[in-house]
């Protein structure tokens, strides 16, 4: 039974909340489903904006959930019935304590070398009894056709449950779909900055902060180099969009592909 939805900016939202989505995934994980799932926030929903290949990646996704408090307040205004935002660290971590009593193995793709070490480190240290099969940290930039097969191989040869890949969106999200009629029987989860949250590395936001939608501005103050531009384009968009989807100017059709 598929979810209910909701269309915010032509992207179709699976409306779970967050015992609803790792239950959810679990069935996915345990039947050995393939595919891929997306967490979502106002900077990859404006991307989608302005790149259709990107919006069908988003829409093609198993499950797309909303990541950010903007998503959520925005779902709201647009007539939703929406708990809260399935954040990606969270969902993570929520997951990682099911993959532990499971015993699902969890592969790492993403980061740095020096990152992975550390999140390794702190993953073993909160869920002891966690089976990792194994991690991979691509170089910063398009990999060759070669180099692109030795990753799937090497990371097929280690047969995960979960593949948990940490490349940011829009890269992770195009990424995910690209590979996923490659890596059979295992489900890819795209949580983008929680590796780095994990391995303390970053610091997160606190939460009244998250509660109150200024993660963003967190962020911008640890990083403003990286994030600065990225958070300047993408929030005024947002709202705008949002507002001329509420008052009817911008509409969507209600299909979901999958």
């Amino acid at each position: 039974m598929q979810p209910k939805q909701f269309n915010l900016l032509g992207i179709r939202f699976d409306l779970l909340n967050m015992r609803e989505a790792v239950d959810l995934i679990t069935r996915k994980i345990e039947a050995k489903e393939r595919g891929y799932i997306s967490l979502v926030s106002a900077h990859p929903a404006i991307e989608a904006q302005f790149a259709k290949r990107y919006k069908a990646v988003l829409n093609n996704a198993s499950l797309l959930l909303p990541d950010g408090m903007s998503t959520v307040w925005a779902a709201r205004l647009l007539g939703n019935k929406i708990d809260d935002r399935i954040y990606g660290p969270d969902l993570m971590s929520e997951l990682l304590k099911v993959a532990e009593d499971k015993n699902y193995s969890s592969f790492f793709y993403g980061g740095t070398e020096e990152a992975s070490k550390e999140l390794i480190t702190r993953l073993k240290d909160r869920f002891p009894r966690l089976k990792i099969a194994g991690t991979y940290s691509p170089p910063f930039r398009e990999l060759s056709e070669d180099e692109d097969n030795n990753a799937v191989k090497y990371i097929k040869d280690r047969n995960p449950d979960i593949l948990w890949v940490g490349l940011g969106a829009p890269k992770q999200d195009i990424w995910m779909s690209l590979h996923k009629d490659r890596l059979d029987g295992i489900m890819q989860i795209g949580v983008g900055a929680a590796f780095r949250f994990h391995a303390k590395i970053v610091r997160q936001a606190p939460e009244w902060m998250q509660r109150c939608g200024l993660e963003w501005l967190f962020r911008i103050i640890q990083e403003p180099k990286r994030l600065w531009w990225r958070y300047f384009k993408c929030v005024p968009l947002f709202i705008l969009f949002v507002l001329l989807q509420y008052i009817g100017v911008l509409r969507y059709d209600k299909e979901r592909q999958k």
